[in-house]
């Protein structure tokens, strides 16, 4: 799925860019520190991908209703004719 690759992606990117600043600012980091700080991208991902899923299952529906709409007033068009 498209969605899914992109949030798989993203996901990637920003937990590869918190932890890169990490390095780069030489802040020292438990090994709690980073376990928080990759649970919280976890968390965004999740959220995320709930998200996706809701406006992907909409977006369907509203095709299916809208396909069927137009089925049936061409239906209705050659039924009266």
């Amino acid at each position: 799925m498209e969605f899914q690759q992109w949030v798989d992606i993203d996901a990637n990117i920003e937990i590869i860019s918190a932890i890169n600043f990490l390095d780069v600012c030489q802040t020292p980091v438990t090994n709690r520190e980073l376990q928080e700080a990759l649970m919280y991208y976890v968390e965004m991902y999740n959220k995320n991908l709930e998200t996706l899923k809701s406006i992907t299952s909409m977006i369907a529906s509203f095709k299916n209703y809208y396909e069927n709409k137009i089925q049936s007033k061409i239906d209705d068009y050659f039924l009266s004719k």
